[in-house]
């Protein structure tokens, strides 16, 4: 009995560990322009451009990691 619940417990823990990982998987980008509005131009690793409002924290070349949802992107820089 303890192994049955030992084996599903495990295996549960497994599957939700893997789906976190999978879901905040970010995908790397570099900063390509940012207009005078502070609005950030980013290209990613899949040649997508995204336009983020970061304010005055980012300049041309700075790498970021972004997650895409919806068609839309929230990068930040990677610590």
């Amino acid at each position: 009995m303890a192994y049955r619940l030992r084996t599903t417990v495990t295996l549960g823990l497994s599957t939700l560990l893997l789906g976190l990982s999978l879901a905040w998987a970010a995908t790397p980008g570099t900063v390509t322009a940012v207009d005078d509005k502070g609005v950030a131009t980013v290209k990613t690793a899949d040649g997508k451009e995204y336009k983020i409002f970061p304010g005055d924290m980012w300049r041309v070349g700075t790498k970021v990691d972004c997650e895409i949802r919806d068609g839309k992107a929230e990068c930040k820089q990677p610590q």
